[in-house]
C-alpha cells in the first residue's frame, strides 16, 4: 500500500514538471475557457433583464444576481433595480459568472437603462367624489396613460374618456411603457400620481339666528348657496334681510347645499320667526301755539322711537317743545322681539298777526325819525334799528337824499313784519360858499376870527357838543382851532353841509439855514491857512438856540468861534472853520452840522483843495518855439538862451570837435532850463525846420560836464526827445543829406550866429536870457 502512494506522487511530480510555466498574475482559473458574452434585453413593461441563461449567475456592477429559472415564474430575466442608486438612467456592464472549474467569466456586456419617464402633472386630472355607492369619476386619464386603487395590483389602460363608477380611495395614474418597435425606443412606465375619489358628506347643519333690531337673519357662511324656504340663495354678505311674509307664519326651512363634489346638501333648520308688535296707540299732537314756540305730543314713552320728516330713528321720551311736521312712532326692537308697526302723527303751527304798518316823520332840526313805537325793532333800508323811549331813531347818514323801506319787526312768536312805508329823506344842503378865518396874532391872544358867516348860519368848534348862531359877519374872539360853520335846520331841509376852516394859533417857528466859506486851493507845501466864518442865518419867526455846531470831518478841518443863539430875521458869523496843516494833494469835503430847537438841522458842504507841487505841464519859448513838458515845479519858469560852451569842460571839448567835424552838419543850438525843479523825466520839443522832416538828427548835450547823446527822427519840423537833466544841446544832421538851413531864417532867428560863433571858438560871455512865464 505504501508502494502504491509513492507511485502516484512520483506521476504527479513528473505531471507536474511536464506543464508550462504560468504568469505570475494568472491563476489557474484564468486559463478556463470564458463564458459567452450576454445578450441582455430590457422588458419595459415587466421592467426586467432579459435574454439570460436560466439559473446563472451575473455580475452586474459589485452585485451578483441570478437569472429566474426555467421552471420558475421569470425564466431567464433579472429585475431592473429602480430604487435609489438603481440602474434607471445609467449605463450598466453584465458579466456572466464561469463556474471556476470549466469556464472564467464572460466578457462584459455594456447596456443603457433609460431614465423613468415623469409621472403625469396632477393639474390634468380632476376627481368626482362618491356621493354613494360606486360612482366616482376621474376626468383627464389618457390613452396613453393607465392606473389602479392603490389596494390594487394591477394597472387598467386608460381610454381617454372619463373613468366612471369608481369606489373611493386613492387611485394611481402613470403613463405606460411603451415597447421598442423598429426605430420607436422604448420606455419604462412614468412614476405615478395619486389622485383621490373621495367620499362626500353632508354639509354642517345651518346655525342661523335672528337679529331683532336689524331685522336680519344672521350666521350665514359668505358665497355659500342655500336654500330658504324651498328657494335658492347664493349669499353675497353673512346675513340676509328677514322677508315680511316669514313673520308670524310657520317656521322657515334652512338648507345648506353640498358643492356637488366633497359635500352634500345639510340637513334643514327649522327655525321660527315671531310677528311684527302691533302699533303704538294713545298719541296725541298739541300744535304750537305760535312760529317757533314748539308743540307737544303725549302718549309717548321710552320704550319707544320716533323719526321725523324722514330723519333718522332717535329713542323717545319727553316731547315737548317740538317742531311741526310728520312724526313716526313705533316700539324699539328687543333681544327677543322686532319693532313694532308705526303710528304717524301731525303736529301744526299757529300763525301770527302782522305788525300795524310805520307811520314815521322826519323832523329835520333833530335829524331824527318820529312816530315810531317805543323800543320797537324796525328794519329801515335793510338795517335792523331799534327806536328809542321816545318812539325817535336818528336819521343815518347813508339815508340823506334816499327812500326809506320802513318795516316794523314782529315779535318772533304772536306778530309778523308789518307792511312798508315808503319814506322819501331829502339830501343835506350843500355847505356855504365864502366862509374864511383869520389866525391868532399872537401868543395865547385868542383872537382868531371866521368871516363871511350871516345869520342864517351857525358855528361850532370841532368837537363841541352845541352849535352857536352866527351873529352875522365876522364871529371874532375865537381860541385857535377848527370851526364847522353850516345853515340851519328849516321846517322841511335839514342843516347844511358843514364848511370848515382852521384858525391857527400863533406858534414859534425855527428855520436856521448855513453858508460855509470858500477857500482858494493853494499848492502842496502850503502855508497855515486862516479860519474863515461860518454863517449862520435865522429865517423864522423865533430866536433859534443853537445846541451844537459840528464837522463831519475832523482830521481835515478845524471849528472854531463859538454863539449860542440866532435872533429872529438875523445871522451870526461867530464860528469858524479852516483846513488842517500840511494836508497832501487833494480835494477835501465836509460837512457843517447846527443843530438847534428839538433836533432841528441845517448843513453846508465846505471844500479844500491842495494841488501838486511838480504837476505835469508844459512850457513854451515864444521866440525860439522850444517847448518842455514832464512834472515841473508849479511856480517855474522857461528859460531859453543861445548856445555858449564851457571853457575847460570835457564834454563841450567834445561838441565842438563835432562842429569840427566834416561828417556832420550842425544844424542847431541853445541852451534850456527852469527857474525851478522838475521830478522824472522831460520831454524837450526843438523846432529844426520842415527842411529835415523825416530824418533822424543827432542831439549832443552837456548836463553838468557830462557828454551825452540822444537822436530824434524829425516829425512836423520838430525834434522830439527825453532827457532826465536840461543843460546845452547841439542839433547835427550827417552831411550832404540836405542844404542847411540859410541864416536869418524865420525858423531859427540866430542858429546862423551861433554857427559863426563856435566855428570860431570864441565863447559869448553875454548870454540874452529869455524868461517866459508858465502855462
Amino acid at each position: 500500500m505504501k508502494k502504491n502512494k509513492l507511485k502516484l506522487l512520483s506521476l504527479a511530480l513528473a505531471f507536474a514538471m511536464l506543464l508550462p510555466a504560468l504568469p505570475a498574475n494568472l491563476s489557474l482559473a484564468d486559463s478556463l475557457p470564458q463564458e459567452l458574452p450576454p445578450v441582455a434585453a430590457i422588458d419595459f413593461v415587466n421592467e426586467r433583464l432579459t435574454g439570460l441563461v436560466p439559473g446563472a449567475v451575473y455580475v452586474i456592477g459589485e452585485a451578483e444576481y441570478t437569472a429566474g429559472k426555467a421552471a420558475g415564474l421569470h425564466p431567464g430575466t433579472i429585475k431592473i433595480v429602480t430604487g435609489t442608486g438603481g440602474w434607471l438612467g445609467t449605463t450598466i456592464l453584465i458579466v456572466k459568472k464561469g463556474d471556476g472549474v470549466a469556464t472564467s467569466n464572460s466578457i462584459a456586456q455594456e447596456l443603457s437603462i433609460p431614465a423613468r419617464p415623469k409621472k403625469p402633472a396632477a393639474s390634468l386630472f380632476t376627481a368626482t367624489y362618491v356621493s354613494g355607492g360606486a360612482d366616482g369619476a376621474i376626468a383627464g386619464i389618457a390613452a396613453d396613460m393607465e392606473y389602479r386603487l392603490s389596494s390594487d395590483d394591477e394597472y387598467t389602460q386608460g381610454t381617454g374618456a372619463d373613468i366612471t363608477g369608481l369606489a373611493g380611495g386613492t387611485y394611481q395614474i402613470r403613463y405606460k411603457a411603451v415597447i421598442p418597435v423598429g426605430e420607436t425606443p422604448g420606455s419604462f412606465a412614468s412614476g405615478v400620481t395619486n389622485v383621490t375619489v373621495g367620499v362626500m358628506s353632508p354639509e354642517e347643519i345651518p346655525a342661523i339666528a335672528i337679529n331683532f333690531d336689524q331685522e336680519r337673519l344672521t350666521g350665514f357662511t359668505k358665497n355659500a348657496a342655500y336654500v330658504i324656504d324651498g328657494v335658492d340663495q347664493t349669499m353675497s354678505a353673512t346675513w340676509i334681510a328677514i322677508d315680511d311674509t316669514w313673520m308670524g307664519g310657520a317656521p322657515v326651512s334652512i338648507v345648506r347645499k353640498g358643492n356637488g363634489r366633497t359635500t352634500t346638501d345639510s340637513a334643514a333648520q327649522s327655525l321660527t320667526i315671531p310677528a311684527r308688535p302691533a302699533k303704538p296707540t294713545g298719541i296725541v299732537a298739541t300744535d304750537e301755539p305760535y312760529p317757533g314756540a314748539g308743540g307737544t305730543i303725549t302718549g309717548v314713552t321710552s320704550a319707544m322711537e320716533y323719526r321725523f320728516s324722514g330723519g333718522k330713528w332717535t329713542p323717545a321720551g319727553s316731547m315737548t317743545g317740538v317742531a311741526p311736521g310728520e312724526y313716526v312712532f313705533r316700539f324699539a326692537a328687543t333681544a327677543d322681539a322686532f319693532h313694532s308697526a308705526v303710528t304717524k302723527v301731525t303736529l301744526g303751527t299757529t300763525p301770527a298777526a302782522p305788525e300795524p304798518a310805520p307811520e314815521a316823520s322826519i323832523d329835520y332840526e333833530a335829524e331824527k325819525l318820529t312816530g315810531l313805537a317805543a323800543g320797537a325793532r324796525y328794519d329801515i333800508g335793510g338795517a335792523d334799528c331799534t327806536a328809542d323811549s321816545h318812539g325817535e331813531l336818528a336819521i343815518d347818514s347813508a339815508w340823506f337824499g334816499t327812500t326809506l323801506s320802513i318795516v316794523k319787526k314782529g315779535n318772533g312768536t304772536t306778530t309778523a313784519d308789518s307792511g312798508a312805508q315808503s319814506l322819501a329823506v331829502p339830501a343835506r344842503p350843500a355847505a356855504p360858499a365864502g366862509i374864511g378865518k383869520t389866525d391868532e396874532t399872537g401868543l395865547d391872544l385868542d383872537d382868531g376870527a371866521v368871516t363871511g358867516a350871516t345869520s342864517a348860519m351857525e358855528y361850532q368848534l370841532s368837537g363841541a357838543a352845541a352849535w352857536t348862531a352866527c351873529p352875522g359877519g365876522t364871529i371874532t374872539g375865537l381860541a385857535p382851532g377848527t370851526y364847522l360853520v353850516r345853515f340851519k335846520a328849516a321846517a322841511s331841509a335839514f342843516a347844511s353841509e358843514a364848511a370848515s376852516v382852521q384858525v391857527g394859533a400863533y406858534a414859534p417857528v425855527y428855520s436856521l439855514s448855513v453858508t460855509a466859506p470858500v477857500f482858494a486851493p493853494v499848492t502842496d507845501g502850503y502855508a497855515p491857512v486862516a479860519a474863515k466864518p461860518i454863517t449862520i442865518a435865522n429865517t423864522g419867526n423865533w430866536q433859534a438856540d443853537i445846541a451844537s455846531v459840528a464837522l463831519g470831518d475832523t482830521a481835515r478841518f478845524i471849528l472854531g468861534g463859538s454863539g449860542p443863539n440866532v435872533p429872529k430875521g438875523g445871522s451870526i458869523s461867530s464860528w469858524t472853520v479852516r483846513p488842517a496843516d500840511n494836508l497832501p494833494e487833494g480835494t477835501y469835503t465836509t460837512a457843517i452840522t447846527v443843530t438847534y430847537n428839538g433836533g432841528k438841522t441845517a448843513t453846508a458842504q465846505v471844500s479844500f483843495t491842495v494841488n501838486s507841487l511838480y504837476p505835469q505841464k508844459t512850457l513854451s519859448d515864444y521866440y525860439s518855439g522850444v517847448t518842455v513838458s514832464g512834472n515841473i515845479n508849479a511856480y517855474s519858469e522857461l528859460v531859453v538862451s543861445k548856445l555858449a560852451l564851457h571853457q575847460n569842460c570835457a564834454a563841450c571839448e567834445a561838441i565842438r570837435k563835432a562842429l569840427s567835424n566834416s561828417a556832420f552838419q550842425y544844424i542847431y543850438g541853445i541852451e534850456i532850463r527852469l527857474t525851478r525843479g522838475f521830478v522824472g523825466d522831460l520831454t524837450i520839443s526843438i523846432p529844426v525846420g520842415a527842411q529835415y522832416e523825416g530824418e533822424t538828427v543827432s542831439i549832443v548835450c552837456c548836463s553838468n560836464g557830462e557828454y551825452k547823446t540822444y537822436t530824434a527822427r524829425v516829425q512836423f519840423g520838430r525834434a522830439l526827445f527825453t532827457v532826465r537833466s536840461l543843460s546845452l544841446f547841439a542839433v547835427f544832421v550827417q552831411s550832404g543829406r540836405l542844404t542847411p538851413p540859410q541864416t536869418g531864417g524865420a525858423d531859427f532867428p540866430w542858429t546862423a550866429l551861433g554857427v559863426c560863433l563856435i566855428a570860431l571858438g570864441a565863447a559869448l560871455p553875454a548870454l540874452v536870457r529869455r524868461r517866459r512865464a508858465k502855462n
